[in-house]
């Protein structure tokens, strides 16, 4: 047996090199601290204190070995978790944004902001996420990501977070049933955000809007029929725009009618089913055999056989009111001011089936005139340019 080496004092044997190394202190003071139970307040403060000022000087491979140590540490504090929480190495943090259970709002949503997908998929599975780090993981995050949203036990979802998702179709392909099966969708998020929906919450988006519509016509008994009265010089004139020019043309011509912003009318044209366009061209009172022949000019390329059939008939069992009161949720949705120049172009505030007076005299013009017939003598910037051609 080797003798014991003597140190200082009389009796005290000499520490070992290693140990009082001080990149090597802060593992050292956390296997003491993770080896009791209970601390007293002083004891917490002072690990903390300790662990702060350690941090920096410690080695990448102790950081890690600590991280596994205090993240499950009942007792560790706030702020050292944290720091350990907004490490640049995903194998310091990952533990810790698993199982540690108190990290302060600002770090979480570093982490949101900052990533890999491995710490985003880490915050998703924590229950204290605040509304700012849930919009920035539906803005950020990958769908595969998100996917797990749909397995949280509480799936409250706040609404910013909600249409963050909702705008991004990539992700509505994946979670968008997921979210249908749980009704996690608010009926005027469906509306606002049909064009980029799934099939399944399209389908809710649909029903919504019809029971609006007849909840209005319920509480109107005596109001006349809606009937689209929009010039039939301008139906010819978007139509001519989409048989002879390309979809650009026709999103900006379409976004003037209806007063929608120009970006928002160009997935409109873009949605690949057609059904955002069968819905547009309703609510403007397009004729049947026109719709067709726009549909099949600008979808008639990658849609099937079956794909315009659906969209037919989804134009052919609307009901004017329940697309006109679709269109009106996508304008107050997408917040398109309406300028002088739309204005010029012939587009006027008018009343728009399943909407209250008050919301159409704050929200934009709607391009969409209903059963008042009023204002019909004032000829358009739009019609002039029209009769003169």
């Amino acid at each position: 047996m080797s003798p014991v080496p003597f140190g200082n004092g009389r009796d005290r044997p000499a520490l070992d090199p290693e140990i009082i190394r001080k990149d090597r202190l802060l593992l050292a003071a956390t296997e003491l601290f993770c080896a009791r139970e209970r601390h007293d307040r002083s004891e917490v403060r002072a690990f903390s204190e300790l662990a702060l000022n350690l941090y920096d000087a410690t080695s990448l491979a102790d950081r890690r070995r600590v991280a596994c140590l205090i993240a499950r540490a009942p007792q560790a504090p706030v702020d050292v978790l944290s720091r350990f929480a907004a490490d640049e190495d995903a194998l310091v943090a990952y533990p810790v944004l698993l199982h540690g259970a108190a990290i302060d709002a600002a770090t979480l949503a570093l982490v949101a902001r900052r990533g890999p997908e491995s710490l985003r998929r880490a915050l998703l599975r924590r229950d204290d996420l605040d509304e700012a780090t849930l919009v920035l993981l539906a803005e950020l995050a990958e769908p595969d990501t998100l996917f797990a949203l749909a397995d949280r036990p509480d799936l409250h979802l706040p609404d910013a977070c909600l249409e963050v998702l909702c705008s991004r179709p990539a992700v509505m392909d994946r979670l968008g049933p997921r979210l249908a099966e749980r009704n996690a969708l608010p009926s005027s998020l469906l509306m606002a955000n049909f064009p980029t929906l799934d099939p399944q919450n399209r389908q809710r988006a649909l029903a919504a809007a019809g029971l609006r519509a007849l909840a209005e016509k319920a509480r109107q008994t005596l109001a006349k029929p809606v009937r689209p009265t929009l010039k039939p010089q301008l139906l010819k004139r978007l139509t001519e725009i989409a048989l002879s020019g390309g979809p650009e043309d026709f999103a900006s011509e379409l976004a003037q009618i209806l007063g929608l912003d120009g970006d928002f009318c160009l997935a409109i044209v873009s949605d690949a089913s057609g059904e955002s366009l069968m819905v547009s061209l309703k609510a403007l009172g397009m004729p049947e055999v026109d719709a067709s022949s726009i549909l099949v000019r600008l979808g008639g390329a990658s849609l099937s056989l079956e794909g315009l059939r659906s969209a037919l008939r989804l134009y052919d069992t609307l009901s004017l009111a329940a697309a006109q009161l679709l269109v009106s949720t996508w304008r107050q949705h997408s917040g398109a001011a309406l300028q002088s120049s739309r204005t010029d172009a012939g587009v006027q505030a008018a009343p728009v089936a399943g909407l209250r007076k008050s919301v159409l005299a704050d929200g934009p013009a709607t391009g969409l005139r209903g059963s008042d017939t009023s204002h019909l003598g004032e000829e358009t910037a739009t019609e002039k340019r029209l009769a003169s051609s």
